[in-house]
């Protein structure tokens, strides 16, 4: 039986031994909420249930070598989807929508944050959601999964955001 390899969420051990049971009993919940002060892995513990998830390691998950768990850690993997607040320029919006620099932004924001878990975030601005971004993530949640046999999605930063 496999277990969950956390290789970005440093200490909150009641919280892994807790997913870990879940994990390997096959009885985690559709939905998650991780809340706490900045800093304390939240989006590290989300990135390593989602890698365990989407894996096909039969072994420990995440393997870390599959290729799911390497298009994950690329942002490249159909069935994960990241949601964040980001801080848009006007180079990144034209005729109302997000432009190509507008999407490349967003695509190298969340790439970052996957790739470092831990780093700060950029405070200059009111940072955002953009309407587009969630309504594709939804078509991309209600057309299923395209890899595996599930979708995952990890909404970040939320408390970031002002209306």
């Amino acid at each position: 039986m496999s277990f969950v390899i956390w290789k970005n969420l440093a200490g909150q051990e009641r919280v892994k031994e807790f997913l870990d049971s879940a994990f390997q009993k096959g009885t985690l919940g559709h939905a998650f909420l991780f809340c706490g002060e900045r800093g304390t892995g939240k989006f590290a513990a989300g990135i390593d249930l989602v890698m365990s998830l989407l894996c096909t390691s039969s072994e420990n998950r995440p393997c870390w070598e599959c290729e799911s768990c390497r298009k994950i850690r690329n942002y490249a993997h159909p069935d994960f989807h990241a949601l964040m607040p980001v801080v848009l320029q006007k180079e990144h919006r034209s005729d109302g929508k997000l432009s190509d620099a507008g999407w490349q932004h967003i695509s190298k924001s969340v790439k970052d944050r996957v790739d470092n878990p831990y780093a700060p975030r950029d405070s200059s601005g009111i940072p955002s959601i953009p309407l587009e971004w969630l309504k594709e993530i939804n078509h991309a949640v209600m057309r299923g999964p395209l890899e595996g046999d599930r979708n995952a999605v990890i909404i970040d930063g939320v408390d970031l955001m002002k209306k």
